[in-house]
């Protein structure tokens, strides 16, 4: 569960966050290599308004790739941020060159130095970025994979532990209904012999429950029958004795 959960955090605090941030490196850059395409084409590119949009474009774009060092975690993470870094400031040179040539350069000559300089630079930093996203991803997706097979394990764990509860409880049952059912089963057999008139039978008392109780009952029921009997044949006895006596004295009359 904790691995779960570990990998959960990692997913939400880490993975995904980078992949969010590494895509708006993405589009900042896009957006800024769309915003030169515009300037090159504008007449009036000399204007304050068209030069502050490309610097606040400029500014976004540093500001946002400066932004992911903090979601570094890894060295081979890191080497892929300074290749992104390295690709976004090589890109920003040249686009203080770019605007330092369109204050004098046509725009076909503005468009030729935006393919010849600043695409290639462009493309390669984008590559970069790519590749940036594409190892957060292959992280995610571990993430993921540990996730399920720690959960799958867990899964496993619990309907092992169910299947031993159920086992557990089928024999402390079986073993609890013996130790009433075989006590009573004795009980009853006794019982039956005494009923039967044999006060011979032995009662077995053992324990200190309910059950004992009516064994100990049982038995002091078979004592006391025991001791009837006993004295209902000494007066029995007793009674011949007198009788044979009176005889004898009825024919010596």
């Amino acid at each position: 569960i904790d691995t779960v959960y570990a990998s959960t955090v990692e997913i939400e605090t880490n993975w995904l966050p980078s992949i969010r941030l590494a895509g708006k490196i993405d589009s900042a850059l896009y957006k800024l290599r769309l915003g030169l395409r515009n300037f090159a084409m504008d007449a009036d590119r000399q204007n304050q308004g068209s030069l502050e949009k490309i610097q606040s474009i400029r500014a976004d774009l540093t500001k946002v790739a400066e932004s992911y060092a903090s979601m570094v975690s890894s060295p081979e993470e890191q080497a892929k941020y300074d290749q992104v870094l390295s690709g976004i400031r090589g890109y920003d040179q040249k686009v203080d060159a770019f605007l330092g040539l369109s204050s004098t350069a046509s725009t076909e000559q503005l468009a030729v130095f935006m393919r010849d300089n600043l695409s290639p630079i462009a493309l390669k930093a984008q590559d970069s970025i790519t590749e940036l996203i594409q190892l957060n991803e292959r992280g995610s997706q571990q993430a993921v994979q540990v996730a399920a097979s720690e959960h799958s394990a867990t899964r496993l764990f619990t309907w092992a532990l169910m299947a031993v509860s159920v086992v557990l409880t089928v024999i402390v049952a079986s073993l609890f209904t013996r130790s009433i059912i075989t006590p009573v089963r004795e009980l009853l057999v006794s019982t039956s012999k005494i009923a039967e008139g044999d006060l011979r039978v032995a009662i077995t008392v053992d324990g200190k429950d309910e059950l004992t109780a009516l064994q100990q009952s049982t038995a002091a029921m078979q004592m006391n029958l025991k001791n009837t009997l006993q004295q209902i044949s000494e007066a029995s006895g007793q009674l011949a004795s007198a009788a044979e006596e009176m005889s004898s004295i009825t024919r010596e009359s």
